[in-house]
């Protein structure tokens, strides 16, 4: 059937004809775009949008869209408290609610001291104060780091005579040398294995059901799972693909490490015409850092009131470059997390070096996730050998006035979007979801305003335009899965991948941006969301 679009604004994304007046689709796809009076439109289905914007559905940088649905169906959530106290009343409810009155392990998340009234991160002794004999895992938003009671450290024979921290992890311990419940990078999985539950297919299967759907409401069309770190989990994922459960696209990354070569060979056999089912395997993944808010990024220069401390690596230089080797062999792409510059620096002169041996870095269009403090002049070497970054710039609004604090003036050029498009590379927006829900809208507006939660504005420098933030947030992603002809875009032979917002972006007082509405997602000429 063809269907014409016409009767509001619509954003092609395409710079060379950014706006027209309509489109015409048939059986999934886009037959043409321009000005609806040179279309044929003969036996179209005329679909009105009384003043609405139509746009391409947005596509997803990086995320973990599975963890969505799992800490919505099976986390305490404790994402905007703003008190320890607030923190252990939704504890409490949460118990009482899921009925683990008999011990069971309570996992809570998105906790951040950013925005409580102590300013400081809970302890075992704040967790213990409930009484409970439950163990109890609080994990900060970011994912980094945790505070667990002294009923978890028990239960996971952690005590302060026999712990030792490893290298790429910390302890948190009081004045008398007692551990304080505080655990970040590799030293919280020591008692984080107590919360890690190897979930069922079923229980992945529902998540992604509920993830998906929390997706959809914000307009995606294309969404990331950058997180498939063990084999039973990618199973999961293949099974939910011949179940057919999937109703947007997603686009999954293997873990980075030489023991899942054998994965990745059978992953690669099954999707070499690339999507099946709506799934398909786009690279590997590789965490190469901390985070920037919990001062474990990895920075080439102390952080603001150190001498020393500078956060720490998560792989060695050799480790890296045997993964990116490994990678090259099967003509997979890599995405790396780097938020720190020495870990941007480390994934960089990494890739430098194989250019330099004659791979064809480019090709592979290696990413660098989160990019939070990489420096312009890695932008500029990035540009040389193809990598491209995909930007969590909600960090902006979320922690600008935390790096500010733990960066100084290089807190002002967090998530450099402008340098980076200047010199020529293409660049994704994301949320790292379930970090920060999956708004889109928000991205876009923080990388126009890039205003914090104290109306702070981090650095006027890197503002970008909203059409320049509009096509990161769509033509940007699908560039990263080599579906930039087909994605992301208006243009004859797309697919017809549509959102529609109550107001344009372009149009409106940039503060307002955040504030559109989606009022339908359209996959494939099908509507599968209306507001």
């Amino acid at each position: 059937m063809k269907k014409l679009y016409y009767g509001g604004p619509i954003l092609t994304m395409d710079k060379c004809l950014p706006r027209v007046s309509a489109v015409l689709t048939e059986n999934g796809r886009i037959s043409a775009v321009g000005d609806i009076n040179n279309l044929n439109t003969t036996n179209a289905q005329r679909i009105d949008l009384q003043g609405r914007t139509l746009m391409p559905g947005f596509v997803d940088g990086h995320s973990h869209a599975i963890s969505v649905g799992l800490n919505m169906n099976h986390s305490c959530e404790l994402t905007g408290c703003t008190s320890f106290e607030e923190m252990l009343e939704r504890i409490r409810a949460f118990r009482r609610e899921k009925d683990l009155t008999h011990g069971e392990p309570i996992r809570c998340r998105g906790y951040d001291p950013a925005i409580l009234k102590e300013g400081c991160h809970p302890t075992a002794k704040v967790l213990d104060a409930l009484g409970f004999d439950n163990p109890i895992g609080c994990f900060h938003q970011s994912g980094h780091l945790a505070v667990y009671n002294s009923v978890a450290m028990r239960q996971a024979g952690v005590n302060s005579k026999t712990f030792v921290c490893p290298k790429d992890g910390y302890a948190g311990r009081d004045e008398k040398g007692e551990l304080t419940g505080y655990f970040e990078e590799s030293a919280k999985n020591v008692v984080g294995r107590l919360f890690s539950t190897d979930y069922d297919y079923n229980a992945v299967k529902e998540a992604v059901r509920v993830a998906q759907d929390a997706y959809i409401r914000h307009g995606f069309t294309t969404i990331q799972e950058g997180g498939a770190n063990q084999e039973t989990r990618v199973r999961h994922i293949l099974q939910l693909a011949q179940e057919r459960v999937l109703k947007i696209d997603l686009v999954t990354y293997l873990a980075a490490t030489p023991k899942t070569e054998g994965l990745w060979k059978e992953c690669i056999d099954q999707f070499q015409r690339g999507y099946r089912n709506r799934l398909k395997i786009g690279g590997v993944k590789l965490f190469l850092d901390g985070s920037p808010q919990a001062r474990t990024a990895w920075l080439t220069k102390p952080y603001e009131g150190e001498t020393e401390y500078r956060g720490y690596p998560m792989l060695r230089d050799e480790q890296v470059e045997q993964r990116l080797r490994l990678a090259l062999k099967y003509g997979l792409q890599t995405l790396a997390h780097c938020n720190g510059d020495a870990a941007s620096e480390q994934y960089l002169a990494a890739y430098e070096k194989l250019a330099g041996e004659g791979a064809n870095v480019a090709a592979l269009r290696p990413v660098m996730v989160h990019a939070q403090t990489v420096r312009y002049d890695q932008l500029a070497r990035m540009s040389r050998i193809g990598m491209m970054p995909s930007f969590f710039v909600g960090h902006c609004y979320f922690w600008g006035d935390t790096h500010i604090k733990n960066l100084g003036d290089r807190g002002y050029r967090i998530s450099p979007m402008k340098r980076a498009l200047e010199q020529g590379l293409v660049c994704s927006l994301h949320q790292d979801s379930p970090v920060t829900p999956p708004d889109m809208l928000h991205s876009i507006w923080c990388a126009v305003n890039r205003i914090s939660r104290d109306g702070v504005t981090v650095g006027q420098a890197n503002k970008v335009d909203c059409y320049e933030a509009l096509i990161a947030a769509t033509h940007g992603g699908a560039y990263t899965y080599f579906e930039e002809d087909t994605k992301g875009i208006l243009r004859q032979g797309a697919v017809a991948d549509f959102v529609i917002l109550d107001r344009d972006p372009t149009a409106v007082d940039s503060m307002e941006i955040k504030d559109i509405h989606v009022l339908q997602t359209i996959k494939e000429d099908q509507v599968i969301y209306t507001a």
